[in-house]
């Protein structure tokens, strides 16, 4: 591969009933990681926002009964963002810079069955985001915990898939294939999806580009790929996560301006549960400029 910066797209292959989410990987001259995403949904009405979770908050999964499935509290504090419900994390980073994201799929994967009598052990789809979040810190140690629980889902027409990211570079995408969870990084060229555009389906893609210097220069990079892979009236928010400066910034498609949560500035240790709505008002800002 020719020096420069490596970007990994993560191409969700779309058809005519179904959204996709793309998602991309930077790095910079001065080592500095940054997974950015778009989170494309078919429905304008739903409720998008951020969490801000401490150490030791507790959380419930919900199962198809109910709110009575595996109960935990968190080791690590984490800022995520949601959809529709606080508890269906969609993207987030930890204090210990790990980094997951829910990606909807092309594909339909077989979940657990659910069974009242395992309820304890089980894990809604829906909130395993919050669960990577809130107790892990590397991809190794999430998957010798999933061995220990039961992945359900709530929605029967579920097909999603997680990435998941080490600040050190270390990146899988997990999938849930007949109830078993399965952990793959697997690569193809652009060449191969101009080919064959059944190639992009959960794979990533290699692109090269420029290298930038820092993680922020990387960042705004990331926000101009982006613009690229925007869906007319489907992509809700595009976000973009620096690993390294413990950041994760974020735009909507009701407010064009870049935000950003900065974990540095956060005591997880003394800070309260908190969610906030992404926008306060669904309507693009306007500087209106003065002329003399």
């Amino acid at each position: 591969m020719k020096a420069g910066l490596a970007v990994l797209a993560l191409l969700i292959l779309m058809t005519s009933d179904m959204y996709a989410c793309t998602g991309i990987w930077l790095v910079s001259r001065d080592g500095s990681r940054v997974v950015a995403r778009t989170m494309d949904h078919d429905e304008s009405a739903v409720l998008w926002g951020y969490v801000i979770s401490p150490r030791g908050h507790g959380f419930c999964s919900r199962t198809p009964e109910g709110e009575n499935g595996l109960r935990y509290n968190a080791v690590y504090g984490f800022v995520g963002i949601y959809a529709d419900d606080e508890a269906f994390v969609v993207e987030g980073m930890n204090e210990a810079g790990l980094s997951a994201g829910l990606f909807r799929c092309a594909e339909h994967y077989d979940f657990d069955e659910y069974e009242s009598s395992g309820s304890q052990r089980t894990l809604c789809s829906a909130q395993l985001v919050s669960w990577l979040l809130s107790q892990f810190s590397t991809i190794d140690q999430i998957k010798d915990a999933l061995e220990h629980v039961d992945i359900v889902t709530l929605d029967d027409e579920d097909a999603v898939c997680w990435r998941i990211a080490e600040p050190n570079g270390k990146m899988s995408i997990l999938e849930i294939i007949d109830g078993r969870p399965s952990f793959h990084d697997s690569w193809i060229s652009l060449c191969d999806v101009h080919e064959d555009p059944e190639a992009a389906r959960a794979d990533f893609i290699r692109i090269s580009a420029e290298m930038r210097p820092t993680g922020t220069d990387s960042v705004m990079q990331a926000f101009h790929i982006l613009n690229n892979f925007e869906i007319l009236d489907k992509t809700r928010f595009v976000s973009a996560t620096d690993q390294t400066a413990m950041k994760l910034y974020y735009r909507t498609a009701w407010n064009s301006n870049i935000r950003c949560l900065d974990l540095m500035d956060i005591d997880f240790r003394k800070v309260r549960y908190q969610s906030r709505p992404l926008d306060l008002v669904r309507q693009q800002p306007v500087e209106m400029l003065k002329v003399r």
